[in-house]
C-alpha cells in the first residue's frame, strides 16, 4: 500500500506546478522537469508515474489519483479546477494551504518536544531513584536497627515492586509504543487518535481553532475553483474530521437551507466569531470571499499556535518545578530521621 504525500511534500509539488503554468510550460513538460530536479527514487517514481498517465491520455486529476499518494482533497480540487480552466489558481491555493497545515503541525511538534523530554526525565529520576537510590537507604537504616516510614517506605515498596516486575513494565513500553506507532502510521489509527484528544476537554479549544483554520482554507480553495456556495460547504463537510466542529458546520448549512443569511448562520451556529462572521459577509459582498477566507484561516492557525505556545510555557516550569519538589520531598522524607538517628547516636 502507497504511502500519501505529507504536507510539506504537497506544498512543494503543488507550489512548483502553480509557478510552472504561470510560465505557461504544459503539463506534460512540467512534471518531466520537477522528475528531473526531484531527489530521491520515490519522488522520480510518483512523478514518472503521472508523467505516464498524462501521456496515455489521462486528465491530470486522474493521474494524481492513480498514483495513489494524492489525498483526496487535493485530486478533487484539481479536478474542479482543471475542468473550470482555474488549475493554476487552485494549485497556488492547495500549495499555500499545505503549507499552513505543515506549519502548523511542526509548530505543535516543537511545542510539545521539550515538555515529552522533560516528562521523560522526571520519571527517569524518580525511578532511578526508587530503584537504586532507595534500597541503599533502607540497608542504611537496617544496620542502625530501624526501618524507613512515611514517604521514603512507600517509594520503596514501589521501587522493589518495579525491579520485581520490570518485564511486565518492559512489555507495558513495547505495548505504549505499538498503539503509538499504530495512531501515528495508520489511517484508522489516526482517526482514533483525533477521537481520543478532541474527547480531552482542555484541547477543544485549540483543536476547533485548528478546525477552523481547516475548513476556512479548504472552503477558500473551493470556492476559487468555481464551485458555488452549497457545493463548497458539502465538500468540506465531507473532509472535516473534528465531530464537534462537524456538528456546527452542518447546523450553518441548515440554517441557510432554511433561509438564514450567511452571517446570521455563521454566527449561530458557532463556526466563526462574530468578528469572522461578519468579515466573510462583507467579503462575499465585494467578491472577495475566497480572499477573506483565507484570511481568517491564518488568523485561527495563530491563534492556535498562540495558545499552544502558551500552554507550554505554563507546562515547562510546572515539570520543572514538579520534578524538584517530588525529588526533594523524598530525599528529605530519608535523610531527616537518618540525620535524627545519627545525631543521638553521636
Amino acid at each position: 500500500m502507497k504511502k500519501n504525500l505529507n504536507h510539506r511534500e504537497l506544498s512543494f509539488f503543488f507550489g512548483q506546478l502553480s509557478m510552472i503554468l504561470h510560465a505557461g510550460l504544459s503539463l506534460p513538460e512540467g512534471i518531466l522537469i520537477l522528475r528531473e530536479d526531484t531527489p530521491g527514487q520515490e519522488g522520480t517514481r510518483v512523478l514518472s508515474d503521472i508523467q505516464n498517465s498524462l501521456d496515455q491520455g489521462s486528465m491530470f486529476f486522474q493521474a494524481l489519483e492513480q498514483s495513489g499518494v494524492f489525498p483526496d482533497y487535493a485530486v478533487h480540487m484539481t479536478r474542479l479546477g482543471e475542468e473550470s480552466g482555474t488549475l493554476e489558481e487552485v494549485s497556488a491555493s492547495l500549495g499555500r494551504y499545505y503549507e499552513r497545515e505543515d506549519d502548523l503541525r511542526n509548530g505543535i511538534r516543537a511545542s510539545l518536544t521539550y515538555p515529552s523530554v522533560m516528562l521523560a526525565m522526571l520519571c527517569a529520576v524518580l525511578i532511578v531513584l526508587a530503584v537504586k537510590v532507595m534500597p541503599v537507604f533502607d540497608r542504611v537504616y537496617q544496620e542502625l536497627g530501624t526501618e524507613m516510614s512515611g514517604l521514603s517506605r512507600s517509594v520503596l515498596t514501589a521501587g522493589t515492586f518495579l525491579g520485581r516486575y520490570a518485564f511486565l513494565f518492559v512489555f507495558l513500553a513495547l505495548a505504549a509504543l505499538l498503539f503509538f506507532l499504530f495512531l501515528s502510521r495508520t489511517k484508522s489509527g489516526r482517526r482514533l487518535g483525533k477521537k481520543m484528544l478532541y474527547a480531552f476537554p482542555p484541547l477543544r479549544s485549540v483543536l476547533n481553532q485548528l478546525s477552523c483554520s481547516s475548513f476556512a482554507g479548504g472552503l477558500s480553495i473551493a470556492l476559487r475553483s468555481g464551485l458555488d456556495l452549497e457545493e463548497s460547504f458539502s465538500l468540506i463537510l465531507s473532509l472535516t474530521e473534528n465531530p464537534v466542529f462537524l456538528k456546527k458546520a452542518k447546523q450553518v448549512r441548515q440554517l441557510m437551507e432554511n433561509g438564514q443569511e450567511l452571517t446570521e448562520a455563521l454566527g449561530a451556529g458557532g463556526v466563526f466569531s462574530g468578528l469572522h462572521a461578519r468579515m466573510v459577509s462583507i467579503g462575499f459582498k465585494t467578491g472577495q470571499g475566497d480572499a477573506v477566507l483565507e484570511k481568517i484561516a491564518e488568523e485561527c492557525q495563530s491563534q492556535a499556535d498562540e495558545k499552544i505556545q502558551s500552554a507550554v510555557a505554563a507546562l515547562e516550569p510546572a515539570l520543572v518545578a514538579a520534578l524538584s519538589i517530588l525529588v526533594g520531598l523524598i530525599l528529605l522524607s530519608v535523610m531527616l530521621p537518618l540525620a535524627g538517628i545519627l545525631s543521638s547516636i553521636g
